[in-house]
């Protein structure tokens, strides 16, 4: 699957939007937002953030499968 530059962003619960989060709220670094490191360790500044998957709430089974969720 091809991503897009900034997906592995986009999915982590700190994410603030533009080129932002928690860990780095005034510009993402290059090599996280374009995803060559998807920041599951230590980086420097990122102040002990680090991604973490955004929660996601499953639909109810009759929802899924009528396609209304």
């Amino acid at each position: 699957m091809i991503h897009r530059y900034q997906d592995n962003c986009r999915f982590c619960e700190h994410f603030l939007g533009g080129q932002r989060c928690k860990a780095f709220p005034v510009a993402i670094p290059a090599d996280l937002w374009s995803g060559t490191n998807q920041h599951r360790s230590p980086y420097k500044d990122d102040q002990g953030i680090r991604y973490t998957p955004k929660q996601r709430a499953m639909p109810d089974a009759e929802a899924f499968m009528s396609g209304n969720y």
